[in-house]
């Protein structure tokens, strides 16, 4: 596997862009332009709640000067950034009408609701469920700490209702959500509330005792976002390449290392590179050249050096910045040697279809041993696999990576990739260029 490819441009960025656009009531222009079926239909889910028009070198995004609609389709499944999003709508005080949404989502939200002074609506039909957004007036944080999966509703609710709210976290708070915000105006400050100087010798001697410790220690953060100020007038979005397609190409350099292989326009932020963070556990030493600054911080290029798949142990947390890497972080672990743990993915659970469980379906037509957690899951590595077929579309990131993976196993492959091809029309033209392989349609 040798060369260079260029990223496109991140779908899931460009949807962020466009809700906070409709959230902030302003005109944006999101650039560069993305003409694929997935973002084609984000715009035909926001039509009448946005106007979407092309031009040479980005979209222009702004509000609907019409009415809009009461309430937006959306398939919640497969949405990226779920919560976040969510809530913003809902905060707006439009209703979500979806297609496919699980008892235990619904539960979750409206639980997530009332720890915030909120309540939720629900109305089933016989093909959607309808949520809306019943009583705010007595928004606000909770009172204990927020979680690193739970800010992303919090500060979406906010968002939607233009409301300052301040709250502590037990995490950092590394999202391209802080980007966004920043890009439109808005005021979003971490702080960490931690005193200690770190140049204190006593303090540096505490640490370094307590090293051992540090997975369980708690680190409190404030976290103040006003969103009641107006909003940039005609905001510009730069968006970088696809953070899920830059995981799939780290993946494809992990399991075949022979070449030397350049990863163009990727995002280097740490929110972004959780397959990157991955190997880099194993031992790869990775070089990173940024070379622009886009809307949602660094990006450059990534080349992998050598290095031995091992097995390793890791929290997935928060969900939404794992779900979409993980099918490549579970394809990795496969041909890995030992036995990998992932864990802190039960609120996959609560998808429709339950995520996890076509996670082990993928696993097993594979022939990789593996099992369940109450909160995630063990994969054993270290074979060597036969060729194998999957005809299910499930997603992009997943059947992506059983595509990978098919490039490793010995004998012929066969993966459903209609799902692949809507989020990256030129897949199969990037995976050509780089690595040799008979790929048959």
């Amino acid at each position: 596997m040798r060369g260079s490819v260029d990223l496109p441009p991140s779908p899931d960025l460009f949807l962020l862009s466009a809700v906070v656009t409709l959230a902030a009531q302003t005109r944006s222009v999101v650039s560069p332009r993305i003409d694929t079926p997935l973002v084609n239909r984000y715009k035909d889910a926001f039509a009448g709640h946005l106007t979407f028009d092309s031009g040479d070198q980005g979209v222009s995004v702004a509000s609907a000067a019409a009415e809009t609609p009461a309430s937006i389709a959306l398939d919640i499944g497969m949405l990226p950034y779920r919560d976040f999003i969510a809530f913003a709508l809902l905060g707006m005080g439009t209703a979500l009408a979806c297609p496919s949404i699980s008892d235990q989502r619904i539960t979750a939200w409206e639980e997530t609701a009332r720890t915030m002074g909120c309540t939720l609506a629900t109305q089933r039909g016989e093909s959607t469920t309808t949520v809306r957004l019943e009583k705010s007036d007595t928004f606000g944080p909770p009172l204990q700490d927020v979680s690193a999966d739970a800010v992303y509703p919090l500060l979406g609710m906010a968002l939607g209702l233009r409301r300052r709210v301040s709250f502590t976290m037990d995490a950092v708070f590394s999202s391209p959500v802080r980007h966004v915000l920043a890009a439109f105006g808005f005021e979003l400050h971490v702080k960490s509330t931690d005193q200690t100087d770190p140049t204190d010798p006593v303090a540096k001697r505490m640490r370094f005792l307590q090293k051992k410790k540090r997975a369980e220690e708690t680190h409190a953060f404030q976290v103040s976002a006003d969103f009641s100020v107006k909003a940039r007038d005609d905001v510009a979005i730069d968006l970088p390449g696809d953070e899920v397609l830059a995981s799939l190409f780290v993946l494809a350099k992990s399991l075949i290392q022979k070449g030397a292989l350049v990863v163009n326009n990727a995002s280097l932020e740490p929110w972004a590179v959780q397959m990157l963070d991955f190997v880099r556990k194993m031992g790869c030493k990775p070089a990173l050249q940024p070379t622009r600054e886009t809307s949602f911080g660094s990006c450059g290029l990534m080349q992998l050096q050598s290095f031995e798949l091992t097995s390793r142990k890791t929290n997935c947390r928060p969900v939404c910045l794992f779900a979409d890497h993980l099918a490549a972080e579970l394809i990795c672990a496969a041909f890995a040697t030992g036995q990998s743990v992932f864990r802190g993915l039960e609120d996959l659970r609560a998808d429709q279809p339950d995520t996890l469980d076509r996670l082990h379906a993928c696993l097993e037509k594979m022939g990789i041993r593996h099992g369940e957690m109450p909160d995630g899951m063990v994969v054993d590595g270290g074979r060597e696999l036969d060729g194998f077929d999957y005809i299910e579309d499930i997603s992009a990131p997943i059947n992506g990576a059983l595509a990978i993976a098919g490039l490793k196993c010995r004998g012929k492959s066969t993966i459903a990739d209609a799902a692949i091809t809507d989020r990256w029309p030129d897949f199969r033209q990037m995976i050509s260029s780089v690595c040799e392989f008979r790929a048959q349609a």
